[in-house]
């Protein structure tokens, strides 16, 4: 993998965490305040939407419960309309798909993301063949965009490029008679 795929995909796991969720309060808090965001004394059974990052802090304090849960049947149900789509169709998934995917296993208790992890695992390979194949195809990326989550737009272009510049170099030299 690149050194700039690389570092695109690592600040996306940094957005993950400036992104906000849903979580249920699992005792009374005090208010949190921390510069411009406050969080006004959550109490027991509420649920409230907080910053990731706080979420994923409070979770490990066991003082919240991330409301990711319905995210395995929203998997199984791209997985399925991605292999119903065909070999050559690709399905749109949302521009933040990959980052409640990864909010989801951070958050759960891996005995409770077996399904889940076979799911993802079937639908990226899925996507990854449907991308290559759009790639080598010589597909523009005005068309797969909106097709794309930004972490697979990223992908298509590194493919896209490679496959663009074998191609350059194999037909600079071409054949020749002797």
């Amino acid at each position: 993998m690149s050194e700039e795929i690389s570092f695109i995909l690592e600040a996306l796991k940094k957005v993950d965490l400036l992104s906000s969720m849903k979580v249920k309060f699992l005792q009374d808090m005090p208010d949190f305040n921390f510069k411009d965001i406050g969080v006004e004394s959550p109490k027991k059974d509420e649920i409230k939407e907080i910053g990731s990052w706080l979420a994923v802090d409070l979770a490990s304090k066991e003082a919240v419960e991330p409301l990711v849960s319905e995210f395995e049947g929203e998997l199984y149900s791209y997985l399925n309309k991605e292999k119903l789509a065909g070999q050559f169709q690709l399905t749109p998934l949302p521009a933040d798909f990959y980052h409640r995917m990864r909010m989801y296993f951070k958050l759960k208790r891996p005995q409770e993301t077996e399904k889940a992890k076979i799911y993802a695992t079937d639908l990226i390979t899925l996507r990854v063949n449907k991308i290559t194949l759009l790639a080598v195809q010589g597909i523009g990326h005005e068309k797969v965009r909106p097709l794309l989550t930004p972490e697979e737009m990223f992908f298509f272009m590194e493919v896209k490029g490679l496959i663009d510049a074998w191609r350059s170099g194999v037909m600079e030299y071409g054949v020749h008679s002797v």
